[in-house]
């Protein structure tokens, strides 16, 4: 009988033994996971360290990105440059002309840590080693966007018989019809959605025209007769280029640029992420 519970005694001492011990590899094994993890992201969380706010910016700054941008209507000769408001056509992208070509960069290009951000985040992660070859596409994107705004632009003034002013010339002129149908066009390509306008008091002489519900959005200023006369020339042209093909290709392009942003953005949300835990 002693035997027998000396026999039973040295067995669970085993068995505690080696739960003991396998208890204690799993506490290892789960450490050197973490360290692991820890050895893996430590790198990529230094890629941060005094640009994180620059970083921030940046994700912003990709997914605002469209043909909507202010940028598309800063044409060399256009009458309205000089007193675009940021409020009214916002920006992300800062475009120049080098010899005649258009040259497209991001707005937050300026800030002199971007090169250094940029340089570190390509080392650090394949999926932004692309970024330079992503951006060599947005003066093409940029540059068919402005095609047919200028030639919107042109038309509203030929079939208005007033030309685009951002200044009270004291008689008729246009102010966002060329912007106005460039958006709607964008806005229902290849629908059969029709503009809505209103021809409301401008002042004690003149009206304006406004799309329906908007009075505060002036397209122009004139006459009755010459807002009936400019309300036809922009249901003409809101309907003519929502059928455009160019403007179903720009869609096309900035979706694919936007398509490629969103990669760089997810990258650097789970950069983001890791910085603030």
């Amino acid at each position: 009988m002693g035997r027998l519970i000396g026999k039973a005694a040295e067995e669970r001492a085993l068995r505690s033994s080696s739960d003991s011990e396998l208890a204690q590899r799993l506490e290892v094994s789960e450490t050197e996971k973490l360290e692991l993890r820890e050895k893996r992201a430590t790198p990529q969380v230094r890629v941060l360290e005094g640009l994180f706010d620059l970083a921030a910016q940046l994700h912003h700054d990709l997914g605002c990105i469209s043909a909507k941008d202010g940028a598309v209507w800063q044409l060399p000769d256009a009458p309205w440059l000089s007193s675009i408001e940021s409020k009214e056509l916002p920006t992300v992208l800062d475009i120049w002309r080098y010899r005649g070509e258009l040259r497209v960069d991001l707005a937050i290009e300026e800030d002199n840590r971007f090169s250094l951000l940029t340089t570190q985040l390509e080392a650090a992660f394949l999926e932004l080693r692309n970024f330079q070859g992503w951006k060599q596409s947005l003066p093409d994107f940029i540059s068919k966007c402005q095609e047919i705004c200028r030639e919107i632009w042109y038309a509203a003034e030929s079939r208005t018989y007033m030309k685009v002013s951002q200044f009270d010339t004291g008689y008729g002129f246009l102010c966002n019809v060329p912007l106005f149908t460039y958006e709607f066009a964008l806005d229902n390509y290849d629908h059969e959605n029709s503009p809505r306008f209103e021809v409301l008091p401008y002042d004690a002489y003149r009206y304006k025209l406004t799309p329906g519900g908007r009075s505060e959005y002036p397209l122009a200023v004139g006459t009755r007769e010459e807002m009936m006369i400019c309300e036809q020339a922009t249901v003409f042209l809101c309907n003519w280029y929502t059928h455009d093909p160019r403007i179903g290709k720009i869609k096309e392009k900035e979706a694919k640029v936007r398509k490629e942003a969103e990669l760089f953005q997810k990258v650097l949300s789970q950069v983001l992420n890791w910085s603030v835990e």
